[in-house]
Formats: structure tokens, sequence, C-alpha cells
């Protein structure tokens, strides 16, 4: 569908026009929601070369596909290159659109996770918590974001204390 979405946009628009643009990155979404995370990555570095020429570094567009590029680097165990991409657009969110912004939370709290994923636990327990900080201010206490914010928090505090017996247990082991 948004395949022949996208020729008659083309036809009509040209390569580089806004609604093209869109249209291509929800291309790229479904495929990574499909599995084709390679495939999406491709589409989603295409379309953020045509969006830093048509809005600049700092457009919400250009920033939203950046995040997207990097959930699709955690996909493909590509963590480390996530985890650069996730805190330049953590930044450039925070100075455009402020600290409370959805779009800034939930960069955060995905690269949270990718740090999380990577054993990097103290640092994703920081973030979490930055967010969780914005959330209580902004969301129900029963927001589903919220909500999901706090259980990572629980289950890092538990990595953490699983991880300090261990040590504690070679220590004693070491002698």
């Amino acid at each position: 569908m948004y395949q022949r979405v996208e020729q008659k946009q083309l036809k009509t628009f040209g390569t580089d026009h806004p609604d093209v643009l869109i249209t291509q990155h929800n291309i790229a979404q479904c495929l990574q929601q499909t599995g084709q995370t390679k495939e999406a990555l491709e589409i989603y570095r295409r379309v953020e070369q045509k969006q830093l020429k048509t809005f600049g570094t700092d457009h919400p567009d250009v920033l939203i596909t950046q995040s997207h590029m990097a959930d699709s680097l955690v996909d493909i165990e590509q963590k480390e290159e996530a985890v650069v991409i996730y805190k330049q657009v953590a930044s450039k969110q925070l100075n455009v659109l402020g600290e409370q912004h959805p779009n800034l939370l939930t960069t955060k709290y995905n690269l949270a996770v990718c740090l999380n994923k990577m054993g990097r636990i103290e640092e994703a327990l920081e973030i979490f918590r930055e967010v969780e900080q914005v959330e209580m201010t902004t969301l129900d206490e029963n927001h589903p974001s919220l909500v999901r914010t706090k259980e990572f928090i629980e289950m890092c505090l538990e990595d953490l204390k699983s991880s300090n017996k261990s040590v504690l247990k070679s220590r004693c082991v070491i002698v």
C-alpha cells in the first residue's frame, strides 16, 4: 500500500518532498516491524539524508528518523552505534523540544533499554530514573509509559543486586 502511494508521490512531488519522505519512513517502519530490519535501516538512512538537506539537523522529523535508525541498530546487535545515535538525538531533542516532550522521553527510554541489554545497568538505571521523574510530573500514575519505566527500574535494581551478590561470592572464593 505505502509503496503504491510512494510511486504516485514521487511522480507528483519529486524525491525530496516531505510527504514522500514520510511515506518512505512509514515503509521502513513496516519493514522493521516485520523483521526486515536491515532493509528498514537502509531506507531510514536514505530518508535521513534527504531530510537533512530539506529540513536541517535539528528538525523533529529528522530526529525521529535517527531514533528509529538507532532502534534498528539495536535489533541487529549494533548497540554501540545505537547508543551514540540515541545520545545525539536526545541532546538535540532536549534543545529543540524540551525536557518533557514525549519524543525525548521515548528516546531516553530506548537508550536506557539498549544500555541495559549491553549490561551497562547503572547507566541504564540513571536514565530510567530521569525518565521516571519527568513522567511522574506529566502522566497519571497508571499511565502505561510510567508503569513500564517503573518496571524497568525494578528490573535494573534486581540485576544490580544479583551482580553485587555474584561479586561478593567471587571475592570470598578468590582469597
